[in-house]
């Protein structure tokens, strides 16, 4: 089995909708599925998005959400959205909603959308706005109107993030503790990168690495796939996500890879492949 992965194809930016799914189905070709690591469209338009992924593709796609995916929504909105929408359709499985999916007798497919957490590098210190603060109904708290423009409180800021994040967490630890005895191989799909050491700087050149980590990573979610490498020895564990649209590929442990997929905005294309 093989099957192609893509991460941050941000549908809601391509020039010419059909054009830019038939480029990113011909290569697919040879494949058994799809898997998405987040950032499909806005919260707006993500279930026509998925529609229209899934018209073209015809074969399954385990797929996540991302941040921009709650766009001018909010969390629980768009994830109810997302799971009527999937309910009545043929190939695509939403990992946020299932414990897993199983690929093969040795390999499982298991994931959620996670969230950065603010625990690597300088959050109090980083001067970083992210766009999710001014256009996702949950951190409205955070943000007060001002003579000067609008006023953030990071601190709301970080607690909003980390209960994101922890929901996803536990979400991901229950499914490995279902999955990791029976698999030798499980795949976790989740949007932000969980290691800080896979951040490069293509995206940022200029904002020192500490200030844009806490926003583009989850120690939460990396400390916890490191526990269950430890745990399940016998088991080798594949994490792909996106979030930094930036390439890495790496071992974080002898049974632990992780790999984040390159993205450009209006280019949608495959970030690689996965041989089961």
């Amino acid at each position: 089995m093989k099957l192609a992965w893509v991460t941050d194809i941000h549908l809601d930016c391509v020039d010419n909708l059909q054009t830019a799914l038939n480029s990113l189905n011909a290569g697919l070709a040879g494949c058994d599925g799809l898997i998405l690591s987040g950032d499909i469209s806005t919260g707006s338009s993500v279930t026509y998005h998925l529609r229209d992924l899934e018209e073209v593709v015809q074969k399954p796609i385990y797929f996540v959400l991302g941040n921009h995916d709650y766009y001018f929504s909010d969390i629980l909105d768009v994830r109810h959205r997302v799971v009527e929408t999937t309910r009545y359709m043929s190939f695509s499985k939403y990992l946020g909603a299932i414990p897993y999916h199983r690929l093969s007798n040795s390999t499982v497919i298991i994931g959620s959308d996670g969230w950065y957490d603010a625990f690597n590098g300088d959050a109090i210190g980083s001067d970083m706005i992210m766009n999710d603060w001014l256009k996702i109904a949950d951190f409205k708290p955070a943000i007060k109107n001002s003579l000067m423009g609008k006023t953030i409180n990071k601190s709301i800021i970080m607690q909003v993030a980390r209960e994101i994040c922890k929901a996803s967490v536990n979400h991901i630890i229950k499914s490995i503790k279902i999955v990791a005895d029976d698999s030798e191989h499980v795949i976790v799909v989740t949007h932000v990168p969980p290691f800080a050491e896979s951040y490069t700087d293509d995206k940022y050149k200029n904002i020192l690495p500490q200030n844009v980590i806490p926003w583009y990573t989850s120690k939460m979610m990396g400390e916890m796939l490191k526990t269950a490498a430890k745990t399940y020895q016998q088991t080798r564990f594949t994490v792909l996500s996106g979030h930094t649209h930036s390439p890495f590929e790496g071992d974080i442990l002898h049974n632990l890879h992780a790999k984040v997929g390159k993205s450009q905005y209006g280019s949608p294309q495959i970030a690689g492949y996965i041989n089961i």
